[in-house]
């Protein structure tokens, strides 16, 4: 009869600790999570839609209606191509020269709009939400590209953990933020 009672203690000690871990690592993953929605509510992730040139002003418009129509498109900002190449100017005002000649009907660069995405839960920060949002704009004629700063975020986040996702989101350099995190991912 103690042997029972020992070996039945015994798998009563294995099982809650077994139990514990699982409840710790569920804690700590929910943490995690939570850390993740909170960083990306207060920097909302951002996109932009590219109008082709020969777009009509119809075209242009149905576009701003699909973006309207999301629930989870906040901030959209129209920017033609002018705004665009005056934008382009001032970013690189060092060496503004290189844009000579692009005004007018030699400006090359497209009509778009920026617009930033408001996660309602965590389980929209996930690879086939973003697909969804660019396939539903890309159905449009003329849409061009769509680009979204989600999948980046993803890609950091899942190389570099919830530090990484910190850096990125706050970065206003993301081509030198990556660099600093590859950086540091290579010194650890």
């Amino acid at each position: 009869m103690k042997k029972i009672n020992i070996v039945l203690l015994l798998f009563l000690i294995v099982v809650i600790v077994i139990t514990g871990a699982f409840a710790f690592n569920y804690y700590i993953g929910k943490k995690e999570q939570d850390r993740v929605f909170d960083l990306l509510t207060d920097y909302p992730i951002k996109g932009q839609v590219y109008v082709e040139n020969f777009a009509t002003e119809d075209v242009i418009k149905e576009v701003e209606r699909t973006l309207k129509a999301k629930k989870y498109v906040e901030n959209i900002e129209y920017i033609s191509k002018e705004q665009a190449l005056k934008e382009l100017k001032t970013r690189f005002k060092n060496v503004d020269n290189i844009f000579e000649g692009y005004e007018g009907k030699n400006n090359i660069l497209y009509d778009s709009y920026r617009f930033t995405i408001k996660l309602k839960n965590i389980g929209e920060f996930n690879k086939e939400y973003f697909d969804e949002i660019k396939s539903d704009l890309k159905k449009i004629t003329s849409v061009d590209k769509v680009g979204i700063d989600g999948d980046v975020y993803l890609d950091v986040y899942e190389e570099y953990g919830i530090e990484g996702l910190e850096e990125i989101v706050k970065s206003d350099d993301v081509l030198e933020t990556m660099k600093k995190l590859k950086k540091l991912k290579v010194e650890k």
